[in-house]
């Protein structure tokens, strides 16, 4: 087979020294990747240092599009020219042997998509996070076989390079949230084959869900996408009747007595043209 050449598609925004420790444990690998790219979503008054960071590191720097995470992912996958390209995110670290153990795994099945699990960097010991896939029904849980799933890990996921060759893109319909979900699915139908890689995981460094606790706007628009994600699984993906009223159901609460994002202690409630607006987009949501 070819060589594996793995490209890092690192996003970041606002958040030099986080990228800073970063790219040190990048660069800490026993095997190096083939490059990195950091695209750079901050902004105007982090934009030089960040640069500066990314060339420090001897890693390709370009400017994000400044329109949320998924177009960044975008941006980054596409700026790219290894013949894999592997998703990363500016709060995550890694064990000395990561590239080593993921381009080994990539070899024994170079066309399929490697997912990576994670720790918590708080409790390095504690079990791998395996990524989720949304069944079914609506709920979102470990693969029933995490060789043929649907289980995405939106920061730490390794794409043959030819799944953006073909035109396929995150969806961009929001800023933040968990579209990865639909992503996975979209992937699958595509016939990739996705498939989770044991041997090694990310630590995640958590500080970004404590720093955002108070933000309730941010919340509000998490909520939102994630309803928006929900009911386009259940249009469009399931058509799963299960699926739908649990959909249902959870507009009914959003509108009512609120509930708690992740990351947020507080409950909250988003109002009724946000959940109109997921369910209209949802329903436009297509393959």
């Amino acid at each position: 087979m070819d060589k594996v050449d793995l490209s890092v598609a690192l996003v970041t925004r606002n958040r030099p020294q986080w990228l800073r420790r970063c790219l040190t444990s990048w660069r800490s690998q026993s095997v190096q990747p083939f490059e990195i790219v950091v695209s750079d979503d901050s902004d105007p008054e982090f934009n030089h240092e960040v640069e500066q960071i990314a060339s420090e590191f001897n890693c390709r720097y370009v400017r994000g599009p400044c329109r949320g995470l998924y177009a960044n992912r975008n941006n980054a996958a596409l700026s790219c020219r290894g013949s894999h390209i592997m998703s990363a995110d500016d709060d995550h670290t890694h064990p000395p042997d990561f590239v080593r153990a993921l381009i080994m795994k990539i070899e024994t099945d170079p066309d399929a998509i490697w997912t990576v699990g994670e720790r918590s960097s708080d409790n390095p010991n504690s079990p791998v996070s395996i990524p989720g896939e949304m069944r079914s029904n609506g709920v979102v849980g470990p693969p029933d076989d995490p060789d043929r799933s649907a289980a995405i890990a939106c920061g730490s996921t390794a794409y043959p390079r030819k799944v953006f060759e073909l035109g396929h893109r995150c969806d961009e319909t929001y800023s933040f949230g968990g579209l990865w979900y639909l992503w996975g699915h979209r992937l699958r139908k595509a016939g990739f084959r996705i498939r989770y890689c044991q041997d090694t995981f990310v630590f995640h460094h958590t500080e970004s869900s404590i720093l955002r606790r108070d933000d309730l706007t941010f919340a509000a628009a998490q909520l939102e996408c994630n309803l928006y994600v929900n009911a386009a699984h259940a249009f469009r993906v399931s058509h799963n009747p299960k699926a739908l009223l649990r959909t249902l159901k959870s507009a009914l609460r959003f509108l009512t007595i609120g509930v708690q994002a992740q990351g947020h202690v507080r409950k909250i409630r988003i109002r009724p043209a946000s959940v109109a607006r997921a369910f209209i987009l949802a329903a436009r949501w297509s393959w």
